[in-house]
């Protein structure tokens, strides 16, 4: 299918790890993350995805000041 595509090769775990940044990205819950790829606690997938997430935390943190210098 890749070849059919014109795009280079793409593993399983390379789909895995797209699915997690994606849901990650989509901001569904670390939690789920967690449980959906069958890690035993959040802290893996913490760690594997910690770039996305400090992407998100830097969004959070300039809304937080948006709705507080709203006040």
């Amino acid at each position: 299918m890749c070849d059919q595509a014109g795009v280079p090769p793409i593993s399983v775990h390379g789909l895995r790890h797209t699915h997690a940044s994606l849901l990650i990205a989509n901001r569904v819950s670390i939690q789920s993350v967690a449980k959906r790829l069958g890690h035993g606690n959040t802290e893996t997938t913490q760690r594997v995805y910690i770039h996305l997430l400090d992407k998100l935390a830097n969004e959070d943190n300039n809304k937080i000041m948006s709705v507080m210098t709203g006040i």
